[in-house]
């Protein structure tokens, strides 16, 4: 299933995208591009298990997006070029205000409850801890 998301019903859509200034690797410069928490927001559905953003819920995805920085999951990370030229790492996790600015926007991400959620959450924190304990185990046995 592809990831389809419509920004037509966001009241400031000029703020969800941002101009190239040519310097961003793979950019041409004038040319219009998404923000990166614009994006963030997009790929984060797919995890936070909401799909529209409402007046209603935004409190919500600032919560459940809060939940995913806790995790650790890169979902809630972004790397970009820093002004001398190397990545630095940028956390992207969205206050209640940030979300406010994409009221409107619709995704065709499927919806989760609380339970499934936070279930979700554990199980993705497992994981990661496995992964941490077996890089652990494979660095000592060099």
């Amino acid at each position: 299933m592809s990831l389809d998301f419509n920004y037509a019903r966001v009241e400031n859509q000029d703020a969800l995208f941002r101009v190239s200034d040519g310097t961003a690797m793979d950019e041409e410069k004038g040319k219009s591009y998404m923000t990166g928490e614009f994006n963030y927001i997009i790929w984060a559905g797919l995890t936070v298990g909401l799909g529209d953003v409402t007046e209603k819920n935004v409190e919500k995805w600032s919560e459940r997006c809060y939940a995913l920085s806790l995790a650790k999951s890169p979902i809630g990370s972004f790397f970009e070029k820093g002004e001398d030229g190397k990545s630095i790492h940028r956390d992207l996790t969205p206050t209640v205000e940030d979300m406010k600015k994409y009221i409107g926007l619709g995704t065709n991400c499927s919806r989760l409850t609380d339970k499934q959620f936070y279930k979700k959450i554990g199980e993705l924190v497992e994981r990661q801890a496995q992964a941490h304990v077996s890089l652990q185990n494979h660095k000592s046995t060099k």
